[in-house]
C-alpha cells in the first residue's frame, strides 16, 4: 500500500489503513444501565485464516452472493466468491492489491485497488476499467446508487485525496470543494471510504477529521470537532456511522460532532445491518455491536485473533462477515474470514503464497566490477545492499560515508597517510595486503550495517561469496597482529564502535525518538513560490508529480 522510506511507511501506517478508533453515529448518546441480552446466535465460523494475503474488504448481494478481496502476496489482488455451495477464486489479471468491493447484482460487481484499479465483473471475468488515475492511486474504497451512478475515493500513500465518478460510461475526476485543508505538510488528506443512502446522499471521509457530503448537485464539507483520521463510513436511513481515530476512542455524528462513548481499541471496518444494528471491528480482531445506545464488545470465541479486522459486513438474513489480517503494516498477508449466520461455509480455495524471498546471491552480483578497484568493488556491494533495502535515505547516507571511512583509513594505514579515525601504519606491504585490509575493513561494517536490514540475508552472501573470491575467509575476525585481516579488523571493528552511540539511534533501527519537527514548512512543488525561516536548517520537499493532472484540476485558483 503504500512508502518511500521506513518514516514514509510509518507515516503511511498512521495515514492509510494503519486506523486507530473513531466510531460516529448520528443518534448515539451515552447511556447509564445494562445492555438488552442478545438472542442466541449461531457460532462464529473461521472460515479462513493463514491466507497468503491479507483480506480488506466483502460485500455481496445475498448470502449466497458474498465476495471478499485483498492482497495476494504482490502477485495479483485476490478475489474470493462464495455461492451458498463453495467459494472459487476468480484470477483478476491484476498485479494489485484489492481495497474494495461492492456487489450491485450477481453478475455486476465493481472492486478497487492500488495502481489505479478499478475492476468489474461481468459474471465470468473481471475486466480493468478506464481511470483518471495514475500508478500511484490506490482507490480504497467505492459504492453506487447503481452501477451506472458509481463513486470511487482515494490517495496516494495516505495523501493527496481525490473523488472519481461513473457515469456509466466513463469515469471522470470530482474536484473537490476548495475550503478542503491542507495538512501541515501542505497536502490533501486521502480520502478512504464513501457510501451513501441515495443518489443525493452520499458521504465520503478521510484524513485530518475529513468528511465530505454529496447533495445531488455539489460535495460540501462536513465540518468536524476533530483532527483524528475518519476511516470508513456506512449507515442506514436513520444514522451515520464512521470509524477512524488515532489513540482513543472518539463518537461523531453526521454533523460532525464529537460524542462520548464506550472506549474502543483500534476499529477499521463498519456496517449497519437490516434490523438497525451497527457493527464494528479492528485491532486483535475485536468485534462490536450497538442495538440501540450502547456498544457491545462480542466474543468471536477465537484463541488466535487477526492483526486486525478491516472490514465487516451484514448480508440480508442478518449474517456477519467480517475479513483482515496483517493489515496494521505494509505486509498485508495472514487473511482471515469470520461468518456468524445460518450457513454452515467451506473453507475457500488453497491460495499459493508468495514465492519464497531469495537467499542466495546472483552469481553477477558477486564481482559485479572485478577490474576497478577495491574500493569501486566493494561500494557496488553497499549499492546493491541499499537496492534490496527499503528506501531510507539518512540510513543509507550514513552507512555510505562509514564504509568509505573504513576503506580510507584502511588504505591510509599502508600508504603513510593520516587516517580519520585509525591510527594504523604498515610499512613494507604489497599492494595486494593493502586490499585485503581495505576489504576486510568494508565487509565488517556492511555486514554489521545490512544483516538485518531488507533483503540482508542476500546481502550477507553477497559479501561472504565477494570475500571468498578475493581469498579473504569471512569468518576471520582476529584482531591481534599485523597482518591485513587484523588491520581490516581493527578499523571495521574502530567505525562501529566510534558511531554506536553518534545519535543515528543505530540499536532501536535508527527511531526518532526526539519529536523533531521542521522549522521551516514544507516546499510544495506543485505550488509556486517558497517559505523558509530558516535558510540554513532542512526542509521538506512534498513531490507533487504523480497527482499533477489532480492539482491543476482542483487547485488551479487558489
Amino acid at each position: 500500500m503504500f512508502a518511500f522510506a521506513l518514516a514514509s511507511v510509518r507515516r503511511f501506517l498512521a495515514a492509510h489503513p494503519r486506523v486507530l478508533p473513531l466510531v460516529a453515529a448520528a443518534a448515539l448518546t451515552t447511556a447509564c444501565g445494562e445492555p438488552a441480552q442478545p438472542a442466541k446466535q449461531p457460532p462464529w465460523q473461521s472460515v479462513a485464516d493463514n491466507l497468503p494475503g491479507a483480506l480488506l474488504s466483502v460485500h455481496g448481494t445475498a448470502p449466497t452472493d458474498v465476495w471478499a478481496v485483498g492482497a495476494d502476496g504482490g502477485k495479483t489482488g485476490l478475489a474470493l466468491h462464495w455461492d451458498g455451495k463453495a467459494w472459487t477464486r476468480h484470477e483478476t489479471g491484476q498485479a494489485h492489491d484489492l481495497w474494495w468491493v461492492h456487489a450491485f447484482a450477481p453478475g455486476d460487481v465493481f472492486a478497487s485497488g492500488a495502481g489505479s484499479t478499478i475492476l468489474r465483473w461481468n459474471g465470468s471475468s473481471w475486466q480493468r476499467m478506464k481511470t483518471p488515475g495514475y500508478g500511484a492511486h490506490t482507490v480504497y474504497g467505492l459504492w453506487g446508487a447503481s452501477s451506472s451512478d458509481v463513486w470511487a475515493v482515494g490517495g496516494v500513500a495516505g495523501r493527496y485525496g481525490f473523488l472519481w465518478h461513473f457515469d456509466g460510461q466513463s469515469w471522470n475526476d470530482v474536484p473537490l470543494p476548495d475550503d478542503v485543508p491542507l495538512t501541515p505538510q501542505g497536502e490533501l488528506p486521502a480520502l478512504f471510504k464513501v457510501w451513501g443512502r441515495s443518489p443525493t446522499d452520499v458521504y465520503a471521509v478521510g484524513g485530518h477529521g475529513l468528511m465530505l457530503h454529496y447533495n445531488g448537485s455539489a460535495w460540501q464539507r462536513v465540518a468536524t470537532d476533530t483532527d483524528e483520521l475518519i476511516f470508513t463510513v456506512a449507515g442506514d436511513g436513520d444514522e451515520i456511522v464512521a470509524v477512524g481515530g488515532s489513540a482513543s476512542g472518539v463518537v461523531l455524528g453526521e454533523d460532525g460532532k464529537p460524542r462520548k462513548d464506550a472506549a474502543f481499541p483500534l476499529l477499521q471496518g463498519v456496517d449497519v445491518g437490516p434490523d438497525g444494528t451497527a457493527w464494528a471491528c479492528g485491532a486483535g480482531g475485536a468485534i462490536f455491536a450497538r442495538k440501540g445506545k450502547l456498544w457491545q464488545q462480542i466474543d468471536v470465541g477465537s484463541e488466535d485473533p487477526p492483526q486486525s479486522l478491516h472490514a465487516i459486513w451484514v448480508d440480508s438474513d442478518g449474517g456477519v462477515w467480517t475479513v483482515g489480517g496483517n493489515v496494521l503494516t505494509a505486509v498485508l498477508d495472514d487473511g482471515t474470514l469470520l461468518y456468524r449466520g445460518k450457513q454452515q461455509l467451506s473453507a475457500p480455495p488453497a491460495v499459493p503464497g508468495p514465492d519464497p524471498q531469495a537467499t542466495t546471491c546472483p552469481a553477477d552480483y558477486i564481482d559485479p566490477q572485478p577490474n576497478q578497484s577495491m574500493a569501486r568493488r566493494w561500494n557496488e556491494q553497499l549499492i546493491n545492499s541499499i537496492r534490496r533495502d527499503i528506501p531510507r535515505p539518512g540510513v543509507h547516507a550514513r552507512n555510505l560515508y562509514h564504509t568509505s571511512l573504513a576503506m580510507y583509513d584502511a588504505w591510509a594505514a599502508y600508504h603513510g597517510a593520516a587516517g580519520v579515525l585509525a591510527k594504523e601504519a604498515v610499512t613494507g606491504a604489497t599492494a595486494a595486503e593493502a586490499d585485503t585490509a581495505i576489504a576486510v575493513a568494508a565487509l565488517r561494517v556492511l555486514s554489521h550495517r545490512y544483516q538485518k536490514a531488507v533483503g540482508g540475508v542476500v546481502s550477507m552472501d553477497c559479501y561472504s561469496k565477494f570475500a571468498q573470491k578475493l581469498g579473504i575467509d569471512p569468518g576471520d575476525t582476529h584482531t591481534n597482529g599485523s597482518d591485513p585481516v587484523a588491520v581490516g579488523n581493527r578499523i571495521g571493528q574502530l567505525v562501529i564502535a566510534t558511531f554506536a552511540s553518534d545519535g543515528a539511534n543505530e540499536a532501536n533501527n535508527y527511531a526518532d525518538v526526539t519529536g523533531y519537527q521542521s522549522a521551516n514548512p514544507p516546499l510544495v512543488v506543485d505550488q509556486s513560490g517558497a517559505q523558509v525561516t530558516k535558510p540554513d536548517l532542512w526542509q521538506e520537499i512534498n513531490l507533487g508529480r504523480p497527482t499533477r493532472r489532480w492539482w491543476s484540476t482542483s487547485r488551479a485558483r487558489r
